[in-house]
C-alpha cells in the first residue's frame, strides 16, 4: 500500500497564518495537522508515502524528514491546477499496485482498514446538513453512480471528504493523464472527481465508506471545531498554581502559564508564556506572548506577542498586538 498526501495548497483561507506556516503544519490540539493526518495513514501500515509539496514546501520536508518514520519522498506540484493534477504528480513516481490518496488537512474518524477493505475502488464518504457546499457522491444499489460539485439540487447528502481507495493505480492514473494530455478541467483545475466520473463511466465499481467524524481543517472555524473534537481524546494537564482549568485543554510542558483561566477547548504551544489572561475555545501556536487579555475563538501565530486584547484574535506568526493606552 502506498499513500498520496497532497499538501501543495495556499491555504488562502487560513491567512494570514499561511503567509508564513504551511496549512498542513498549523497546530490542532496537541500536534500540527499533518501529524494527526499521518496517525491515521500509519493505521493502514504503508510502504510509501508520496507528499505532493508546493506553497512553502520546503517546511513540509523539514518537518517531514524530522517525524515522519514512515520512507517517503516529494513531489513538487509547480502549479496549483487542482486535485488531480497534484494526484497524477504523485502516482507517476510510482509502480502499479494499491493506492491511498488522502488530504493534507482531512482529519477522519474511522477505521482506515476497513476503510481499503470495503472494495477496489473506495470513497470517503461523510453525511452532513448542507450538500450544496460539497462534493456529493449519488448511490445506488450500494455504488457510487455519479459525482457532482456542489449541485444546486443534491440527490445525496453524502460529501467527499478528501480520502480515496484503489486497489489498482493506473486506470487512475491512464484516466488522470487523457485527461492532463486533453486540457479537460472544470474551474479552471484538472479535477479527481472528472476523473473518477470517467472510471465510473467506464465502468469501474466505486463504492462509498462511511466514516463516524471528518475534520476540515482548512478554514478557521473548521480548525477551532477540530481542535475541541481532538482535544476531547487528549489526557488534561494537571492544575498549577494559580490557573483555574476548564477542560478539556492542551498545555505543553514547558509553557509558562500563571494567574490565568485556560479553557474549556484551548491550546497553548510550547514556550508560550501567559500572565493573567482568561483564553477560550482558542488555538495558541509556539513562543507566544500573551498579557492582560480575554480571548476566545482566536487564532494567534507563532511568536506573536498579544496585550490588552479582548474577544476574537487571529493574528499571524510574530505578529505584535498591544492594546496599552498608557
Amino acid at each position: 500500500m502506498k499513500v498520496i498526501i497532497p499538501v501543495a495548497g495556499a491555504g488562502t483561507r487560513m491567512q494570514p497564518h499561511t503567509f508564513s506556516v504551511a496549512k498542513s503544519l498549523i497546530p490542532v490540539a496537541d500536534k500540527p495537522v499533518l501529524a494527526h493526518v499521518l496517525d491515521r495513514v500509519a493505521q493502514l501500515d504503508p510502504e510509501h508515502i508520496t507528499f505532493v509539496i508546493g506553497h512553502l514546501g520546503e517546511q513540509i520536508v523539514e518537518w517531514a524528514d524530522e517525524h515522519c518514520p514512515i520512507p517517503h519522498s516529494f513531489v513538487d506540484q509547480p502549479k496549483l491546477l487542482g486535485l488531480g493534477y497534484a494526484t497524477l504528480l504523485g502516482l507517476e513516481e510510482m509502480e502499479s499496485g494499491p493506492v491511498v490518496v488522502i488530504l493534507g488537512d482531512t482529519v477522519v474518524e474511522g477505521d482506515m482498514r476497513q476503510f481499503v477493505a470495503t472494495g477496489d475502488n473506495v470513497v470517503g464518504v461523510c453525511q452532513v446538513d448542507n450538500p450544496t457546499d460539497f462534493g456529493i457522491a449519488e448511490l445506488n444499489e450500494g455504488r457510487i453512480v455519479d459525482l457532482c460539485e456542489k449541485p444546486a439540487h443534491p440527490r445525496s447528502d453524502l460529501a467527499l471528504i478528501g480520502i480515496y481507495a484503489f486497489s489498482d493505480l493506473d486506470p487512475l492514473r491512464e484516466t488522470l493523464r487523457r485527461l492532463h494530455m486533453e486540457g479537460r478541467r472544470t474551474r479552471g483545475e484538472f479535477q479527481l472527481t472528472d476523473a473518477l466520473q470517467e472510471m465510473i463511466a467506464a465502468g469501474e465499481v466505486f463504492v462509498p465508506y462511511r466514516f463516524d467524524h471528518w475534520l476540515d481543517c482548512g478554514q478557521p472555524e473548521a480548525l477551532l471545531e477540530a481542535n475541541r473534537v481532538l482535544l476531547e481524546g487528549l489526557p488534561q494537564p494537571e492544575l498549577s498554581a494559580g490557573v483555574k482549568l476548564s477542560h478539556p485543554v492542551y498545555i505543553a510542558r514547558s509553557a509558562d502559564v500563571t494567574d490565568s483561566e485556560i479553557g474549556p477547548y484551548a491550546r497553548i504551544g510550547e514556550h508560550c508564556v501567559v500572565r493573567n489572561c482568561r483564553i477560550e475555545n482558542s488555538i495558541i501556536s509556539d513562543q507566544v506572548r500573551l498579557e492582560d487579555s480575554t480571548l476566545e475563538n482566536s487564532l494567534i501565530g507563532s511568536g506573536a506577542l498579544v496585550r490588552h486584547q479582548s474577544g476574537q484574535v487571529n493574528v499571524g506568526k510574530n505578529a505584535v498586538l498591544d492594546g496599552d493606552t498608557n
